[in-house]
């Protein structure tokens, strides 16, 4: 370059320029957006958290304290407003526990099925797998609890899950299938080193 007059050497940049100036530009743009993009999503992310974990907070007073009505209120918002957090979550599970204390087991399936439905933690959407298909079986739905527990993801709560099949199967008068089941969820058990009493007393 060095032996290039300085008008060559413009004209070679303003082609050089021309060839390759607005790819650049376009590049430093999206990476500038990009970034951008990133930065607002963790915060409006951390913000949603922020935001549903006070409301859970609240939500937890009021349950407590027996003032039911306000607490759904705020679970309602919570399922709504933040449904993909861990919290909202945790609100359904509430709502569904007092629901089966009720015998109000119709409710409570729905707010297992919401979780089904709805919750990013894996964990979370077994334990409500687990939990419905208790409900199905109180509800003389054993095919739909046998669905629910076909459907669990991890073995986090294997042993719980099978004994939940070995009481479908003997409500199906399956026993000799069911006996096979409890005596698979006492191994669980044993593996976990959990006792298994009522599970003995079912055999």
């Amino acid at each position: 370059m060095s032996n290039m007059s300085d008008q060559e050497q413009i004209e070679m940049l303003k082609r050089w320029w021309k060839e390759y100036g607005v790819a650049i530009i376009s590049g430093v743009v999206l990476f500038l957006i990009a970034n951008y993009a990133i930065h607002y999503w963790h915060n409006y992310k951390s913000k949603q958290v922020e935001m549903a974990s006070l409301t859970y907070s609240q939500f937890l007073s009021l349950d407590t304290s027996n003032r039911k009505d306000e607490a759904n209120v705020l679970a309602s918002g919570l399922e709504r407003d933040y449904k993909h957090t861990p919290y909202a979550s945790l609100a359904a599970f509430f709502e569904a526990k007092d629901a089966v204390h009720d015998a109000h087991f119709d409710i409570a399936e729905q707010k297992f099925n919401w979780i089904i439905s709805n919750a990013s933690d894996k964990v979370f959407r077994d334990l409500a797998r687990v939990r419905l298909a208790r409900v199905l079986l109180e509800e003389k739905k054993p095919e739909q609890a046998l669905i629910a527990l076909n459907k669990i993801e991890s073995g986090t709560f294997k042993a719980e899950a099978l004994e939940i099949r070995g009481d479908v199967l003997v409500s199906l008068g399956k026993r000799s299938e069911a006996d096979a089941v409890y005596k698979e969820a006492i191994a669980e058990n044993i593996t976990d080193n959990i006792e298994s009493p009522l599970l003995k007393m079912k055999i």
